[in-house]
């Protein structure tokens, strides 16, 4: 998900769809993401080392992302109609797609 303090207020907003990457190297993947394309990172937190998640605007599109070494991407759709209840599908590659409001 994310951060509820990013949006709105003037601050950067949530598109359609809002990839969530898994990388065991988060912090390399936002070293090359600031470095080849501009990318900012907004928010970053970290555990015992471990980026737990960050989030970073590339353009104008945010990429949420946390470090893991088994899980796939996980991709946020933000559509209207689906309610407050976010619902995750799975699809044939493992991938994780969240449908949230």
């Amino acid at each position: 998900m994310l951060f509820r303090s990013q949006l709105g207020e003037g601050g950067p907003q949530a598109g359609t769809l809002n990839p969530h990457l898994n990388p065991s190297d988060a912090r390399a993947l936002i070293a090359f993401l600031e470095t080849r394309f501009g990318a900012k990172v907004l928010e970053l937190h970290e555990h015992g080392g471990k980026v737990m998640n960050a989030v970073v605007m590339l353009g104008d599109s945010m990429v949420e992302m946390g470090e893991s070494q088994r899980l796939p991407m996980s991709l946020v759709l933000r559509m209207q109609g689906v309610g407050q209840v976010c619902e995750i599908v799975i699809d044939p590659a493992g991938n994780e797609w969240r449908f949230d409001a």
